[in-house]
């Protein structure tokens, strides 16, 4: 895909109830040494946050605009808007909740488009963190090489199965929607993994080796317990349907598609309900050895879980008393 490089650069701020971390954000934006021609908030109509509120945040950083939508249209609407708003070569999207700790973070992608006419996304490493900023988790290592290029068909293996860009922290080519709209496919859960998958067939991806964002952890984006997480199962399972009816997708691709469909089915079921999993994937290549690979992790977990337990008990019985060291009750 021939494309001109970015000379123009915006980034998209999307809101829903972020007002108490808006600030860190468009500092974090506000701070890289290569500043965006165009820094836009798109507020989708927050309860939480007044349009007065929002307006005296981003009138501490000159050059940002604020949008409020006047009623809440959906994440998906609100990302379409936005981007067509901001209007330019190349685009970030930014959750409202998340901050760019790397100040470089635009100059080197945008220097990637420029050195590779072939990509269309450029994306960098997020580290999770709580709003005060302590990790979770160790930090992420620093790769020898500043950035690496995947080919899209090498891009499409890995999103069959796992979506590894991280949404508030790529920096995408415009020119690209000429060929896939932005955001085509209206997912409550996994959007833009649908998005990478179809940007894959018109241009390549690039990931800067180097954590440049922490995506903030609080309550707002948690979902917690079994209702929900058969809910996203649901969920995911349409996306895998809806993006495998698309007629872009080639028949080498759906197979891997179908593959990666199966894997999440078995991870994601209880081990009593696998029986109807089988028979929904029946008749399909790989059922047994991913129901094999499936039992195995879940076996190996448990044992581990066993293990810990037991250590736990031997060292408290030595010490001669409990040790405030938690030990998840169920892994999967």
């Amino acid at each position: 895909m021939s494309a001109v490089p970015a000379s123009t650069l915006g980034v998209v701020v999307f809101t829903y109830n972020h007002a108490r971390f808006l600030r860190d954000t468009l500092a974090g934006i506000c701070a890289q040494s290569r500043r965006p021609d165009r820094i836009l908030v798109c507020d989708d109509a927050s309860p939480a946050d007044s349009e007065a509120d929002l307006a005296a945040i981003v009138a501490e950083f000159p050059g940002v605009e604020l949008h409020r939508n006047a009623e809440n249209f959906g994440a998906v609407a609100n990302f379409r808007q936005g981007i067509e708003r901001v209007g330019c070569d190349a685009y970030m999207l930014h959750a409202g909740d998340d901050r760019l700790v790397d100040s470089d973070f635009l100059r080197d992608a945008e220097a990637i488009l420029r050195a590779h006419p072939s990509v269309v996304v450029v994306h960098g490493m997020i580290r999770r963190a709580t709003p005060d900023g302590t990790l979770l988790g160790p930090d992420l290592p620093r790769a020898d090489a500043p950035y690496r290029v995947l080919s899209g068909e090498a891009m499409r293996r890995r999103l069959a199965y796992i979506n590894p860009v991280a949404a508030p922290c790529t920096l995408i080519r415009r020119s690209v929607h000429a060929h896939v709209p932005p955001f085509p496919i209206p997912s409550r859960a996994r959007h833009d993994w649908q998005q990478w998958y179809l940007l894959s067939y018109f241009g390549d991806f690039a990931r800067i080796e180097r954590p440049v964002m922490e995506s903030f952890v609080h309550g707002d984006n948690i979902s917690v317990g079994r209702a929900q997480n058969l809910a996203l199962h649901r969920a995911l399972r349409k996306d895998y349907e809806d993006l495998l009816a698309r007629p872009e997708i080639r028949p080498e691709d759906a197979e891997r598609l179908r593959a990666g469909l199966l894997h999440l089915d078995l991870q994601g079921t209880p081990i009593r309900e696998l029986g109807e999993v089988l028979w929904h994937h029946r008749g399909e290549a790989g059922v047994a050895r991913e129901l094999g690979h499936t039992l195995a992790r879940r076996l190996g977990m448990r044992l581990l879980d066993f293990a810990a337990r037991g250590e736990r008990a031997a060292i408290e019985q030595r010490v001669g008393g409990r040790l405030d060291l938690a030990i998840a009750d169920e892994r999967d």
